[in-house]
């Protein structure tokens, strides 16, 4: 592959879980106790969810927060040196209308849309207040878990 090629995020991704494979881990059978999420609590999911919870628990992430290197300098933090990202990808049909000029009926149609991003896990970054990380399903756990003991005679 030429340098100025890049590589599409489907490959990304194969080759991640085929390096798995080669080292003798299948990465769909493990479990993981902290859903990976981004840092504003929203839990990955899909294929995403499969690599960044296998990477994580290889390498014993503290965190289950992700974020783009963007976000970390919003934050006031940076990316550690050295640290590498993880591939993640956002799709999403793109609608639009298509008018036949001949009968004029307007038929909508749909395209896929791919795009990847990198992200880093909130252990690899300097300098985030975490306080400012809020992780919504935890606190409505513990919130449905005090409705049942207030609601139980």
């Amino acid at each position: 592959m030429k340098q100025s090629e890049t590589k599409k995020p489907v490959d990304i991704i194969v080759d991640r879980i085929l390096d798995q494979l080669d080292k003798g881990i299948v990465p769909w059978k493990k479990t993981w106790n902290n859903a990976p999420q981004n840092i504003s609590g929203r839990e990955y999911r899909g294929v995403n969810r499969l690599l960044l919870g296998m990477l994580t628990g290889m390498l014993n992430y503290e965190s289950p927060y992700f974020l783009t290197y963007n976000q970390a300098r919003e934050l006031g933090g940076f990316i550690k040196k050295g640290e590498h990202g993880i591939p993640v990808v956002f799709w999403k049909l793109n609608k639009y209308a298509e008018k036949d000029e001949e009968t004029q009926e307007i038929t909508e149609r749909s395209i896929p849309f791919l795009r990847y991003y990198t992200v880093f896990n909130l252990s690899q970054c300097e300098n985030i207040d975490c306080k400012k990380l809020h992780n919504s399903r935890e606190a409505q756990q513990i919130q449905s878990a005090e409705d049942i003991i207030t609601g139980y005679k």
